[in-house]
């Protein structure tokens, strides 16, 4: 997965603190 587009779909789902990990 691109960390960037995670990132994106991330911040929906989770806070930034859990990308991070």
């Amino acid at each position: 997965l691109e960390f960037k587009k995670f990132c994106r779909y991330c911040r929906k789902h989770t806070t930034h603190h859990e990308i991070k990990k």
